[in-house]
């Protein structure tokens, strides 16, 4: 039995973007012009596109814009083909509901961001900004049940990691972790639950080969369970814990330090983030 995560991966797959001008669906290509490069409106590239953008219900309003990611539902085709028997798990920003989501975004979902921060004109800086855009998890459902895939679940993070028992976690910080280091793993653990924050992405679950659909990051008591706060008050609770190698997030609640508010506000949507943004 094999289980493959991925964090933030369909987020980072090419994406067409599209736009509804005189009444005509067009592609925004990016093109040079006198040494700079610029958006320039011109015909779908792919038929495929316009499939696409009616398989998930957006119909962009005159002057919107929508990203559609074809690579997405391809990669979940792939998985399905080279997973024999086991789970993937895709952690994202996006929604179930792509209609709903796009319509409230008229500009569309394209974000950038440099240093933890939004980085700008996505054309100005090429190769030195991240581009992303939110991701259509409704999508990837449809190609995955295509594929042969169950789909075990779709969630939020900050439901998923409940259900796993992540305050049990926590109650065993203060027997693993430095004294001087408490603070700062305390901070991470609740980072990843923030309703504002890491704790709205979306979690999708995928089983191949005959594995069970029922994964209990997707089902079962909202609270950790019995054993794992046992095992927490007795030490025997195995709790990762921060290395270098992670974001100072801490810092976030210093002055002139990290400040993440704007980035996650801007990824996640509204609402209670113990449910996917249908």
């Amino acid at each position: 039995m094999r289980l493959g995560a991925g964090n933030e991966v369909f987020d980072a797959l090419p994406a067409h973007v599209v736009q509804r001008t005189g009444g005509h669906l067009r592609e925004v290509y990016v093109v040079e012009r006198g040494g700079r490069l610029v958006e320039e409106l011109g015909p779908l590239s792919r038929a495929a596109l316009r499939a696409a953008l009616a398989a998930s219900g957006v119909a962009p309003a005159e002057g919107q814009r929508a990203e559609v990611c074809l690579a997405a539902p391809a990669l979940v085709a792939r998985l399905a083909r080279v997973l024999r028997r086991g789970y993937v798990l895709a952690f994202d920003y996006g929604a179930l509901d792509w209609a709903a989501f796009v319509a409230a975004r008229p500009r569309g979902t394209l974000r950038t961001f440099a240093g933890h921060a939004p980085g700008g004109d996505p054309l100005a800086r090429p190769g030195e900004i991240d581009v992303t855009y939110h991701v259509d998890f409704g999508a990837l459902v449809r190609a995955a049940q295509a594929a042969g895939l169950a789909v075990a679940g779709v969630t939020t993070q900050r439901a998923f990691l409940t259900r796993l028992g992540w305050r049990a976690y926590l109650a065993a910080l203060p027997g693993v972790a430095p004294a001087t280091a408490y603070e700062a793993n305390a901070y991470a653990l609740r980072y990843l639950v923030r309703e504002d924050g890491l704790g709205g992405f979306l979690v999708l679950g995928l089983a191949a080969g005959g594995a069970p659909p029922t994964l209990s990051g997707f089902r079962g008591a909202a609270e950790p369970q019995a054993d794992l706060l046992a095992r927490a008050r007795a030490g025997t609770l195995p709790v990762p814990l921060l290395t270098p190698d992670h974001a100072p997030l801490l810092a976030a609640r210093r002055p002139a330090a990290l400040d993440f508010g704007e980035l996650w506000a801007d990824l996640t949507p509204a609402g209670d983030a113990d449910e996917p943004a249908r």
